[in-house]
């Protein structure tokens, strides 16, 4: 592997991850893309609605529904869901916003979320859920 040159994180998707680890609370879940090498979790240790569907197939664990509200929280911000799962964060990166549909630039809007750090480098942003109560 290390002869290889094939690159599992950048040096921006480790300070992201580091950021994570450091701003935010280590029960924190985080609505992200399931991706095999995902920041947020891999790297950055926090809990994730549903990850690399590859490794949930394989453990036999049935996502399907945990998968799809995922999906549905990143594109669409939906809120009710977002509460009834107690979703702290959301990342939006490459695959949030090219694969599930993802737009930063509504949740940058949105009364619901605050943006908490940006790298635009990587093009990510990580919003935390504004709590109501």
């Amino acid at each position: 592997w290390a002869n290889s040159g094939a690159m599992l994180w950048s040096a921006s998707e480790i300070r992201t991850a580091s950021f994570i680890s450091a701003n935010t609370p280590k029960d924190a879940l985080f609505a992200a893309a399931g991706k095999h090498n995902h920041p947020a979790y891999t790297i950055g240790g926090r809990q994730v609605i549903a990850g690399y569907d590859g490794h949930l197939w394989s453990h036999g664990l049935i996502y399907a529904e945990q998968d799809a509200v995922n999906r549905k929280i990143i594109s669409e911000i939906d809120e009710g869901l977002i509460r009834k799962w107690e979703v702290g964060y959301i990342y939006a990166g490459y695959a949030e916003i090219n694969e599930w549909g993802a737009s930063p630039e509504i949740m940058e809007k949105s009364p619901l979320l605050e943006k908490i750090y940006e790298a635009p480098e990587i093009g990510v942003r990580i919003f935390k859920v504004r709590d109501f109560d």
